[in-house]
């Protein structure tokens, strides 16, 4: 005698288990080892055909109630011209209704409900609608062909217990699609910043653990190099770690204006904002940060001559200073050249001489175009460590770092010379040859002037050496 069946186990119908067929458990096993919908839906309709002599097998999904039905699979013929339009009609007509409709080869079905459905004839094929549900709700129909009596009671049992496996199979379909979709849409994203050039960190307790493309434009290191870094304050210069790391000692962090230290050795303004995150199950943080260069670039240049501002000069003399410190503590190294004295900083101030005269007869692109042909003699002869720029109206200045008092007149006198003799830049009209007066200050050590106190020496000597340019009634022409 065979066991009884569990009360909570589905009703296996009798006839498909005789010759050990056991089409339900073969749907099963299916759902449990196919990969993806298409390939289920397909192994479902050939585990039926034979036992139920089924010749066709469509899946209609959609939004129900409001939406419209549309096949997502559909296997096997049915020898009839209008096969689509009854699968849809039989499938909103069971999603709707929410039971099986047995349709016989005469074409009409009496409903649970009452009433009729009346799609005509198929002479030799029955149909067979179900409804396909998950969670409690409807979202299509299994609707499948047959021969004349393919469709009895124990078969529709069958087929009713495949369709609630078939519900789970597209809910399961639709999460991995989503999951995929989600995936694809992180990636598009941090793509998409990236393109815009904001870089990501994700900082785990022993280092960088992930960069995105920005990131290494920015920082100048690949990410197999970013890898290798234990903190994100290693990036950063000496100087800006105390600031980065008082911020991360905060609940949330507040966003900070700092720098990385590039590989050849110069920096990259950076505004940086870091948050906690959870990474591949573990405590991180997320540091994203927007390159601050073009920005700070517009606000610390002349727009006239392109050179630096008076902020830029601040700024400047400052981080000169904070060096000259570190070079004095380390000492001289060998072969300096006698001019040249390491933790000496001077500041020359020049002033562009008859500036209104050459507005007043060029006009205001006339003077515009003399303050450039200054600035342009005036870079001919310095080098590559000074740092030319323009405060405001007639005035430039060039801070010199590691020049005495003595190498800063040397170095006024050859400017002086230059602007003399300089002539037009290409593609500027003439207007003239410009005249400069220049003042000049120096510290030999940090500790013996601030830069503003240098600024305000330097300024008092070109009061004074202002009377010592003759007077003109314009620029030399």
């Amino acid at each position: 005698m065979a066991p009884p069946e569990s009360p909570s186990s589905p009703r296996i119908p009798t006839p498909f288990r005789a010759g050990g067929r056991d089409p339900l458990r073969t749907v099963v096993q299916l759902a449990l080892e196919s990969r993806g919908l298409e390939p289920f839906l397909a192994a479902v309709h050939e585990a039926l055909a034979g036992p139920l002599g089924v010749t066709s097998a469509a899946l209609l999904v959609g939004q129900v109630p409001t939406g419209v039905l549309s096949p997502r699979f559909v296997a096997g013929d049915v020898p009839v011209y209008d096969a689509a339009e009854r699968r849809l009609a039989l499938a909103e007509r069971v999603v709707t209704g929410g039971c099986a409709i047995r349709l016989t080869p005469e074409g009409a079905q009496t409903l649970a409900g009452g009433g009729t459905l009346s799609l005509g004839p198929t002479p030799g094929v029955s149909w067979l609608a179900l409804p396909v549900s998950a969670d409690g709700s409807r979202f299509g129909a299994v609707v499948l062909t047959g021969g004349e009596d393919s469709f009895d009671e124990d078969a529709t049992e069958l087929v009713r217990l495949t369709a609630g496996l078939v519900g789970l199979a597209v809910q399961r379909s639709r999460a991995e699609e989503e999951l995929r979709e989600d995936r694809n849409l992180q990636l598009a994203l941090v793509q998409a910043l990236s393109d815009a050039n904001q870089g990501i960190l994700v900082l785990g307790a022993a280092g960088v653990l992930w960069a995105n493309e920005a990131a290494a434009r920015l920082t100048g290191y690949t990410s197999t190099q970013l890898a290798r870094f234990g903190s994100i304050l290693d990036l950063l210069p000496a100087e800006e770690r105390p600031k980065v790391s008082r911020a991360l000692r905060e609940e949330t962090p507040p966003a900070v204006q700092t720098a990385f230290h590039l590989p050849g050795g110069s920096r990259r303004d950076v505004l940086l904002a870091i948050r906690p995150m959870r990474f591949r199950g573990q405590k991180a943080q997320l540091a994203t940060f927007d390159d601050l260069t073009p920005a700070l670039s517009r606000t610390k240049t002349d727009p006239v001559t392109a050179l630096p501002n008076r902020a830029a000069l601040a700024e400047t003399a400052e981080r000169e200073w904070r060096r000259a410190h570190r070079q004095l503590h380390e000492g001289e190294r060998p072969g300096v050249p006698s001019l040249r004295e390491p933790g000496a900083l001077s500041l020359l101030l020049l002033e562009v001489q008859d500036l209104a005269a050459a507005a007043e007869r060029y006009g205001p692109e006339g003077a515009e175009t003399l303050l450039r042909h200054a600035a342009e003699a005036m870079r001919t002869c310095l080098r590559t460590s000074d740092f030319l720029g323009r405060l405001d109206g007639p005035q430039f200045f060039a801070l010199l770092p590691d020049t005495g008092a003595e190498g800063a007149r040397r170095t006024a006198a050859r400017l002086a010379e230059a602007v003399a003799a300089a002539g037009p830049p290409e593609d500027e009209p003439a207007v003239g040859t410009p005249r400069v007066a220049i003042g000049t200050a120096s510290a030999s050590r940090p500790e013996e002037a601030t830069y503003e106190e240098l600024l305000a020496r330097a300024e008092s000597d070109l009061a004074a050496t202002r009377t010592a340019v003759p007077p003109g009634e314009g620029p030399a022409a």
